[in-house]
């Protein structure tokens, strides 16, 4: 059975230090208050006991369903239904002009943490950014002058696919507008994370690569776009 947890959008300003996308939280994050008086002119003071409720396990959310009755224990979320998963910060690539137009990117990788259930990863969606950067070309015209993809690397899981494309058309005729990924990609699914493998099945590997068709000049173009990722735990 599968269970969708949540989406997370990497606003992988695809121009890596990652981050986990989950960890144990409390909800709500911060006290509510509970206005305490007594009559000074009968006693000079006032005991007060307040309920203190613990929890001793795995990462979770610590949901205070009723912060307002100290008698309702906090609610944890069950722990099949979390994700903890490694991403990048933000993604870099370049056409450099030596390289006559090919994309290239550093490597980067979104790995499984969870320790309860597998992780099927998708990418949903491949958005500009639409800044200042695009003013010279127009975003119109980058977007047909440019072909730009997710490529699984070597070494990454067995099952993931071989390209997503992000940006893609026709490259053999330019008259052809290009499209951004708007529909959903082919899951990526990563393990739980096992000390026997050492993670290597719950590690998916990639760079960006690709190619731009226009000339590269000495005018500098730095577009921005947004990469979306949805994760679904597997239980």
């Amino acid at each position: 059975m599968k269970r969708l947890f949540s989406v997370l959008t990497a606003s992988v300003i695809i121009f890596g230090m990652s981050t986990t996308a989950f960890a144990g939280t409390f909800d709500p994050p911060n006290q509510v208050d509970k206005g305490v008086t007594g009559d000074t002119t009968t006693s000079p003071s006032k005991d007060w006991p307040i309920t203190v409720h613990g929890y001793i396990g795995p990462d979770t959310t610590l949901t205070d369903t009723d912060p307002t009755d100290p008698t309702v224990k906090p609610d944890p979320t069950d722990p099949d239904m979390m994700i903890n998963v490694a991403v990048p910060m933000k993604i870099l690539w370049a056409a450099f002009g030596t390289d006559n137009g090919k994309v290239t990117s550093p490597n980067y990788y979104v790995k499984n943490l969870s320790l309860s259930n597998d992780v099927e990863v998708t990418v949903t969606g491949f958005a500009p950014v639409v800044a200042d950067s695009f003013d010279a070309p127009t975003e119109a015209a980058l977007k047909d002058a440019l072909d730009l993809s997710i490529i699984s690397s070597a070494g990454s899981y067995t099952t993931t696919p071989s390209a997503i494309p992000l940006i893609f058309g026709a490259a053999a005729d330019r008259t052809l507008s290009r499209s951004y990924l708007t529909s959903a990609s082919d899951p990526v699914t990563l393990d739980k994370l096992d000390g026997a493998d050492l993670g290597s099945a719950a590690t998916w590997n990639f760079n960006i690569g690709g190619h731009y068709y226009d000339n590269i000049t000495s005018t500098t173009i730095m577009p921005e776009y947004n990469l979306t990722f949805k994760f679904t735990a597997v239980v």
